[in-house]
């Protein structure tokens, strides 16, 4: 028996004995600028290269007239709120570098402490404060599908040139499943959903809800997200995308369309896939040549997945405790702006002759487009 305890002793003494990994920021550490790391690590942990991050840091309005990056208060919105403190204020560029690299692999602070040069504080709030200022000043003013209505004819015109019999569709829509951690369960007690209102029985997981629809030029619009259990058909009409298109039909009689798969409703404004157990050899052909089309939503969600890890790990999604609607649908946002840098894979897929890319600028400058005048 004494040996017995003595091994169970030398066991714990062993584990004791580690060193544990430090979340104290080390003396004289500054915050991580872009010029730290090299070209190479860069690409892979902030998903840009260095001269795309500086584009990405003039378009976001991160910079003063000078080209000199701002000083953000990123504990509060109200400088005055935030004092003196200088653990309340953050570089403009190291804010954006913790937003890219948390977004780019599911890494808890504590892992961040070091590489970001800040304690796990003032990376948490440098975290929120990006995904507040570009979820208000970019992603919803760009995500409205009012604003992209003087592109309607350009986007329809590229879908005719890849080859799709329609000759009026500006995207291609598809609902998308994001698990989530369960309510309630550990980490998410602060959640204000109960477990059932973000199950989704189709998937048999804890989800919230989104939809995304594909332009031809291979931007995604993403609207969202819902509680899990909706309906894909549910969230188009509260989405009020169809709307918008009754109302360009009333105005300008042009009938413009999107489709989707046989989970949609059919009408003048939305198109689907045939759905059926007889269906003819013409309804067949048909949904063999729009499936092809229809593939690039689903695309676009791996992509995004693939390129922005903190997304695909369902258990660092806890409701009620992280912003977990603002992360992917800035995530989204940040996806389109790579694919205006590089290319979509529709671009890839059919060629740049044919749908022509947006450049990053003018995406962009989609949030001061003015909105559509009905009257």
């Amino acid at each position: 028996m004494d040996v017995f305890f003595q091994q169970i002793l030398a066991t714990i003494q062993s584990i004791s004995s580690v060193p544990r990994m430090r979340t104290r920021v080390p003396e004289g550490a500054r915050h991580l600028r872009a010029s730290d790391v090299e070209e190479v690590t860069f690409k892979v942990k902030f998903r840009f290269r260095k001269v795309e991050f500086w584009q990405l840091m003039h378009g976001l309005d991160l910079v003063d007239e000078h080209g000199i990056p701002k000083m953000l208060y990123v504990h509060h919105s109200n400088p005055q709120l935030a004092g003196k403190s200088r653990m309340a204020k953050m570089n403009a560029e190291s804010a954006l570098l913790v937003l890219l690299r948390r977004l780019a692999s599911p890494a808890r602070l504590c892992d961040l402490v070091y590489e970001m040069g800040a304690s796990r504080t003032i990376i948490s709030h440098a975290w929120n404060y990006m995904l507040e200022y570009l979820m208000e000043n970019f992603v919803l003013p760009v995500y409205e599908l009012e604003r992209w209505i003087p592109h309607f004819d350009t986007l329809t015109d590229g879908f005719v040139r890849a080859g799709v019999p329609f000759e009026n569709i500006i995207g291609v829509i598809d609902g998308h499943v994001q698990p989530v951690s369960r309510p309630g369960g550990e980490g998410c007690k602060g959640a204000n959903f109960e477990d059932f209102q973000v199950f989704n029985g189709h998937d048999r997981v804890h989800a919230l809800k989104y939809l995304g629809l594909v332009l031809s030029n291979g931007l995604v619009l993403v609207k969202g997200p819902w509680t899990g259990n909706r309906h894909d058909s549910a969230c188009m009409n509260m989405s009020k995308m169809i709307e918008v298109l009754k109302h360009i039909f009333a105005c300008t009689g042009r009938a413009y369309m999107i489709f989707g798969d046989s989970a949609f409703g059919a009408g003048r404004h939305m198109q689907k896939m045939l759905k059926g157990k007889n269906l003819s050899h013409r309804e067949h052909c048909f949904n063999a040549i729009m499936a092809r089309y229809r593939i690039c939503i689903e695309n676009v969600f791996a992509e995004i997945h693939s390129e922005w890890g903190y997304t695909s790990d369902r258990y660092n999604q806890k409701l009620g405790l992280q912003r977990v609607g603002q992360a992917y649908l800035v995530a989204s946002f940040l996806h389109n702006c790579k694919a205006c840098l590089h290319g979509s894979q529709m671009s890839a897929q059919y060629g740049h002759d044919i749908l022509c890319d947006m450049p990053l600028e003018r995406f962009l400058a989609m949030r001061h487009a003015p909105a559509f005048d009905f009257a």
